[in-house]
């Protein structure tokens, strides 16, 4: 989300980023970096699930000229790390191992073990579905999908 070089005809204080929004993504990272973020101003990130299968990578980065930004109810199986003008709340960085169905296959749903993601988020009018288009309700869980009950107390991503 931006660009960390220059631009050839680079006028003092421009950006490249204003008001933008990343959300409800899942992202499984190769060698580096899930979500790169540079140049901007007032972005949020919300409700991603990001997993490194590095767990040394950088889910999140954010460098260089960065002002506003916002990070909310996003899970990061790896790093985070971020300089310049930056909100971060509610979000659960670090070995997430057992926190996803499958996600050496890009399977983030959330299992058992992620019990303090669930109902722990929350909710934001930028975000009012998770990944799926399921709405979320009041208590939201953090990452990209809503985990939810069925009436036989089982999670309706279990009975798939």
């Amino acid at each position: 989300f931006g660009n960390p070089s220059e631009p050839t005809n680079y006028e003092d204080g421009a950006l490249h980023n204003y008001d933008g929004i990343i959300r409800n993504n899942v992202i499984v990272v190769g060698a580096d970096k899930g979500i790169e973020l540079v140049w901007l101003e007032n972005v949020l990130v919300a409700h991603n699930s990001i997993y490194c299968a590095i767990p040394t990578s950088r889910g999140i980065h954010a460098f260089q000229r960065v002002h506003g930004l916002r990070m909310l109810n996003n899970l990061v199986h790896g790093r985070v790390e971020t300089e310049g003008d930056v909100v971060a709340e509610e979000n659960i960085i670090g070995d997430l191992t057992d926190y996803f169905v499958d996600a050496e296959a890009g399977d983030l749903r959330l299992t058992d073990d992620a019990a303090d993601a669930l109902d722990a988020g929350s909710r934001i009018d930028e975000a009012p579905d998770d990944i799926d288009g399921v709405p979320r309700g009041d208590r939201v869980d953090i990452g990209a999908h809503e985990r939810r009950q069925t009436h036989m107390g089982r999670s309706t991503e279990e009975s798939k």
